[in-house]
């Protein structure tokens, strides 16, 4: 009867101990996966700010691709203008 009792209280500590290394596990995991949600948050963030300054960069390209049309009209412009313009020189002289 003493080597059963003995037995069963062997495999009740086996037990138990099992329980809390379970839940020493289940509390690894519970704060791993909070660890893993804020890491990820901060990639959605990381991503957001990428695709925002992407969108920005697009913007500031099609304004100055504008501003580069306007600027080429403006020098075709001017040549036109200028091309009006009769220019005269002055009578060449033996001295130059």
């Amino acid at each position: 009867m003493k080597r059963g009792t003995e037995e069963h209280a062997a495999g009740t500590r086996a037990i138990s101990k099992n329980v809390e290394m379970t839940f020493d596990m289940a509390a690894q995991i519970t704060r791993i996966s909070e660890e893993q949600q804020k890491i990820n948050g901060d990639i959605v963030t990381t991503v957001e700010l990428m695709k925002k300054a992407g969108a920005e960069t697009v913007r500031d390209m099609e304004e100055l691709t504008a501003s580069f049309n306007t600027l080429k009209k403006e020098i075709a412009s001017l040549k036109r203008e200028m091309g009006t313009f009769k220019v005269r020189t002055a009578p060449q002289t033996e001295n130059g």
